[in-house]
């Protein structure tokens, strides 16, 4: 099974744009390092501002995802790499929709984005809560063998835990 370590700084940007859309969907892409079985990341984005939100389904800015990832390159200094995405699903259960699926098979074939087991991360939001919860949070990976979504262990990092500089997406 997959370990995803969560820099808290990438936790909170998922719950600041989480808690900001709770009513539709959003989300942004992922960055950091490692390999197969261990991930870390560092930085999560947010949607980009021609993001289109709608309470089942969500499409990022292509073009401010390019720039994260530009940006992250160079200022992560080549040591952080895209890793997959992150994104809500309001009123639901933080469980892979075949939506999901279908999306991160499409990413694991596309040799454009050079990933093989895109990770994906879904964030539980309900309109009666303005904060976001830790536990409606919830690792996956993409499995080619089993064509799925299978769950990855997700352990948060604390900020005196983290060993790699803070890199923060705006």
């Amino acid at each position: 099974m997959t370990t995803v370590w969560l820099d808290p700084n990438a936790r909170r940007q998922i719950a600041r744009e989480a808690a900001r859309f709770r009513l539709v969907e959003t989300g942004g892409p992922l960055f950091g390092f490692g390999e197969e079985e261990r991930l870390t990341v560092v930085a999560a984005g947010g949607p980009g501002p021609k993001a289109r939100h709608r309470p089942m389904s969500f499409v990022p800015d292509r073009g401010a995802v390019t720039e994260a990832i530009d940006f992250v390159w160079t200022e992560g200094e080549r040591r952080y790499r895209y890793l997959g995405s992150w994104h809500t699903h309001p009123r639901g259960r933080p469980t892979p929709s075949g939506r999901d699926r279908q999306t991160a098979r499409e990413m694991s074939e596309d040799e454009g984005v050079a990933l093989a087991r895109p990770l994906i991360l879904i964030q539980s939001t309900w309109p009666t809560r303005r904060l976001v919860r830790d536990i409606d949070l919830r690792a996956h990976h993409w499995d080619r063998a089993r064509d799925d979504l299978v769950p990855a262990t997700l352990i948060d990092v604390r900020d005196a835990e983290r060993d790699w500089p803070i890199l923060e997406l705006t």
